[in-house]
């Protein structure tokens, strides 16, 4: 079974681009005209994360990821676990056993295990004709015209292939005697199979995930899979067929390969889940590292296809650009019973927002649960992102960020006291994402510095309470007197003149000048001091 997504020419824009779609939406009718586009499709496998994986179809179209079972197939199947014997009347396979016929009885008396051990995912195996025969004993399915390895998918009891115990229902070949038939139509693979020689050396990776689809029980299925990935993959007219079991809507949902709250990664598995968080696709299997990420893709590019336009419809409404919108985890050592903290970390999930010149973080998108004004709201300038480098990270989780916010004193701290910023430990599933993360937080805070232009904060220097400004028109630091009346300036110093900081994670803040005297304050609101200092330093490298 292949589970790599094919891609429909009637969506109207390939899998991995969606800027086609974003480009001509600018307002709420265009969602429709969305609607029912089918990107890809293929049959994968799907868990609750704790029972045995099923097999099932995914339909992906610009707006939902849809999970549909075969219900006349699954039917078949149920009536056929009654009975140790195949379905007869399904279409045969074409065969290398000689006439290419299977057991007319049904009979499976040296069949090898269901499954192979796992030191058998890889290995190379040694066949011998019987008496100069043609037939081995096995029968294939797939080849290059179905973009599908050649998969053994029956085993005739006395022949070489079964006799041997090492070769399973599910098996790929790779190779033939050395050569590779990875490109090999099916014919010309069985041509070159059944005139190779006498000794037949194959070369074998098993594919677990195929042999649902491969079992005498199950032929019918196989065969509609095949119609579907030869055909139209995309077809889903048939209502007697496919059924719809449920469908995920793509707008503001989470892609993850992160098993819940944990750093632990799915193994070549993902997930996906609605913006509210009560609708999930369940974990969907891949197989290989492959499928996983062509499908990762997709549905990757239909979400933040999704995304862009939800974001243009948003600054529409609040006359404000969205910078990003998307999923966070936050990491936290949670506290036991016994109130010690625990050596791991927590993850949680928040979303992240950057609109005109704030920053939301929330507990859901906006308008799930909440308006704008639902979650935590901070002027950007006065928050300071860091990506961390893979040293810094504080367990297996890649991709981290720390996002510090400085919060307003309404006087000064008692002495002794250390003011400190609020700091999130943030994650996003992939590097791509959290390049994203960075630029779209400097593109707010530039916005955001060029809207305001100034500011100033209550300090004192020299023993007398003064307001120190921060002009980026002017690229310059200014120290004024306190004073309702306007003033000329105590001193004014460049930005490019600075040199560096240093201060005592308190109130003391000490501006250190090329070739001018250094400045030290007393703030009130030191780290939001700070931040605000490096946002305007970073607008003006960027401006």
């Amino acid at each position: 079974m292949n589970g790599t997504p094919k891609k429909s020419p009637r969506a109207g824009m390939s899998a991995h681009n969606s800027s086609p779609a974003a480009s001509h939406c600018n307002n709420k009718d265009n969602f429709e005209q969305l609607l029912g586009q089918t990107i890809c499709s293929s049959i994968l496998e799907i868990s609750d994360g704790k029972g045995r994986p099923l097999p099932r179809r995914l339909v992906l179209t610009s707006t939902h990821l849809h999970i549909q079972r075969n219900i006349t197939k699954d039917n078949a199947t149920d009536n056929d676990a009654d009975s140790n014997r195949p379905t007869h009347g399904s279409v045969s396979d074409r065969g290398l056993s000689g006439d290419g016929s299977f057991d007319s009885f049904g009979e499976f008396r040296e069949f090898p295990p269901d499954s192979p051990p796992p030191e058998f995912n890889k290995r190379e195996v040694t066949l011998h004709r019987v008496d100069g025969t043609l037939g081995l004993g096995l029968s294939v399915r797939g080849g290059a015209e179905h973009d599908l390895p050649l998969i053994i998918s029956r085993l005739t009891p006395g022949q070489p292939a079964a006799l041997c115990k090492q070769i399973f229902i599910g098996d790929a070949i790779i190779s033939i005697n050395g050569h590779k038939i990875t490109r090999m139509d099916h014919d010309e693979a069985v041509e070159y199979l059944n005139t190779i020689g006498p000794t037949v050396t194959l070369k074998l990776k098993y594919y677990p995930t195929a042999k649902p689809f491969l079992s005498p029980t199950q032929q019918n299925l196989l065969e509609s899979n095949l119609t579907q990935w030869d055909g139209n993959p995309n077809d889903t007219s048939d209502p007697e067929m496919w059924e719809t079991e449920r469908s995920i809507p793509l707008l503001l949902s989470l892609l993850t390969r992160y098993l819940g709250g944990t750093d632990r990664l799915r193994c070549n598995a993902f997930e996906v889940r609605d913006a509210t968080g009560n609708s999930s696709s369940g974990v969907i299997h891949c197989g290989d590292p492959y499928n996983l990420t062509s499908w990762m893709k997709c549905i990757a590019d239909a979400i933040l296809g999704l995304n862009n336009i939800q974001m243009k419809l948003w600054s529409q409404e609040t006359s404000s650009e969205i910078y990003y919108v998307g999923w966070v985890w936050e990491g936290s050592a949670e506290k036991t019973s016994d109130e010690t903290v625990q050596p791991w970390l927590s993850w949680k999930l928040h979303y992240l927002a950057l609109r005109g010149s704030d920053l939301f973080y929330m507990n859901y998108p906006p308008g799930v649960g909440c308006d704008w004004d639902g979650g935590e709201v901070y002027p950007v300038f006065t928050t300071l992102l860091r990506v961390l480098s893979a040293g810094e990270h504080l367990d297996e989780r890649q991709h981290c960020f720390t996002l510090q916010i400085a919060t307003e004193n309404s006087s000064f701290p008692p002495n002794g006291a250390r003011q400190q910023p609020i700091t999130f430990y943030l994650n996003t599933e992939t590097r791509q994402e959290l390049i994203k993360v960075e630029t779209s937080w400097t593109k707010s805070v530039t916005s955001a510095v060029k809207q305001i232009k100034k500011c100033s904060y209550c300090v004192w220097w020299g023993g007398k309470p003064c307001q120190l400004e921060l002009d980026f028109p002017g690229a310059a630091f200014n120290l004024y007197r306190s004073s309702s009346k306007p003033t000329s300036p105590l001193w004014t110093r460049p930005f490019s003149s600075l040199k560096g900081s240093s201060d005592d994670s308190r109130t003391r803040l000490t501006l250190k000048f090329h070739n001018l005297p250094s400045e030290t304050m007393e703030c009130r609101d030191l780290h939001r001091v700070l931040f605000t200092i490096h946002s305007f330093l970073l607008a003006k490298v960027v401006h």
